[in-house]
C-alpha cells in the first residue's frame, strides 16, 4: 500500500500526495520543503561583487566624462577669446 496522510480536516487517510481529501473535499496543503541555507552575509560570491561593481564604474566613468568636458569647454573659451 502507498504511503498515506491524514486529511488537514477530517483526519481520514488519504494517499500522501492527494491534493483533496475524498472524503470531505477539503484542499490539503502542500508539504513545504525545507529551505535552502542562507548565504552567510559575511562572505561575498564573486556574483555579489560583480554586481556591486559595475554601478561604481559606471559613476566613476560618468564623472571623468564631466571633468573632461568641463575643461575642454573652458580651455577651448579660453583659447577662443585669446586667438579669436
Amino acid at each position: 500500500m502507498e504511503n498515506q496522510k491524514k486529511c488537514i480536516q477530517c483526519n481520514e487517510l488519504i494517499p500522501e500526495d492527494s491534493q483533496f481529501c475524498w472524503s470531505c473535499g477539503a484542499v490539503q496543503q502542500a508539504t513545504p520543503k525545507p529551505a535552502s541555507p542562507l548565504p552567510d552575509p559575511g562572505v561575498s560570491t564573486t556574483a555579489q561583487r560583480k554586481s556591486s561593481f559595475k554601478p561604481v564604474l559606471i559613476g566613476i566613468l560618468v564623472i571623468v566624462v564631466c571633468l573632461l568636458t568641463a575643461c575642454c569647454a573652458f580651455f577651448g573659451y579660453d583659447i577662443l577669446l585669446q586667438y579669436g
